[in-house]
């Protein structure tokens, strides 16, 4: 009786590994032998679609709006994929040129304006966002008192912004790889 059992054990026991190793080897076979390539590069898939509120505003008592619904967007880069790209200030151009053509805003940090002559806009932002310009300017060894036209001047050379580009393209840019440097 006992040898019956002993053998009914090892059998259910050789069966269990015999599955086991297969799904091992199924496995192996679908993140190693097949696995996709694309998978590992540094293409980014997207797919669009729409997605209703679950209800509307959120009104005070007086019907003042305190939440209200819109989209929003949220676009991450990252650094080691952009800078080991062959040319990231003509994609961070068509980017942002791709933004605007499709009606979205590019929140601009950097505090000069946006035309000829370059002034500071400082005094317009927030304490943390001067607080950045001014780590930003230390981490450089740049004169905290250096004039706006100056600053461009140093960040076109900087960021090696071609010459041909018009003064938006140029402005749009070295706000955004400002923001990367922040």
């Amino acid at each position: 009786m006992e040898y019956k059992m002993t053998t009914r054990v090892a059998a259910l026991l050789l069966l269990i590994v015999a599955i086991i190793g297969l799904f091992a080897l199924k496995m192996y076979d679908l993140q190693v032998v097949n696995a996709d390539n694309r998978a590992d590069s540094a293409q980014v898939f997207t797919l669009p679609f729409r997605v209703t509120a679950a209800r509307g505003n959120i009104l005070d008592r007086n019907g003042n709006v305190l939440v209200t619904n819109r989209a929003s967007y949220n676009l991450i880069l990252i650094n080691d994929v952009l800078f080991s790209s062959e040319n990231p200030n003509e994609s961070l151009r068509k980017l942002a040129a791709m933004c605007l053509e499709n009606g979205y805003e590019i929140n601009d940090h950097l505090p000069v304006t946006t035309e000829k002559p370059y002034e500071y806009t400082l005094t317009e932002m927030s304490s943390v966002w001067q607080g950045y310009y001014r780590d930003f300017l230390e981490s450089r060894d740049w004169d905290p008192d250096i004039s706006a036209a100056q600053l461009i001047k140093l960040l076109k050379e900087k960021y090696n912004i071609p010459m041909e580009w018009t003064e938006e393209e140029t402005r749009m840019v070295l706000s955004i790889r400002y923001e990367l440097d922040l």
